[in-house]
């Protein structure tokens, strides 16, 4: 029971994950977030197109892709989300880019 209740947890968790970083890609697409241009100064970026399909297809795929394969039972589900995670720990441990 306490396994179920943790993969239920973990699922929800997860599929909030995803749609946010959907949502959030799809915004930077839209101009319905209007992030400031200068923040990509010094990237390699001059808009924010690249940015947004990454977040919404390899943020948000993976975590959709994630919360599938724990829906489904499948132990790969917990690989991926480690893996997702394990990212964004060295991703916040590099700090801001400038």
């Amino acid at each position: 029971m306490k396994h179920k209740a943790m993969r239920i947890t973990i699922f929800v968790l997860v599929v909030f994950g995803a749609l946010t970083t959907l949502a959030g890609g799809i915004g930077l697409l839209t101009g319905a977030i209007a992030a400031p241009l200068n923040w990509l100064e010094g990237s390699p970026f001059v808009d924010y197109t690249i940015p947004g399909l990454a977040l919404a297809i390899i943020v948000g795929g993976s975590m959709l892709f994630a919360a599938a394969t724990i829906f489904t039972g499948r132990e790969i589900g917990t690989r991926v989300r480690l893996c997702r995670a394990r990212h964004d720990d060295l991703r916040d441990r590099r700090g801001p880019s400038h």
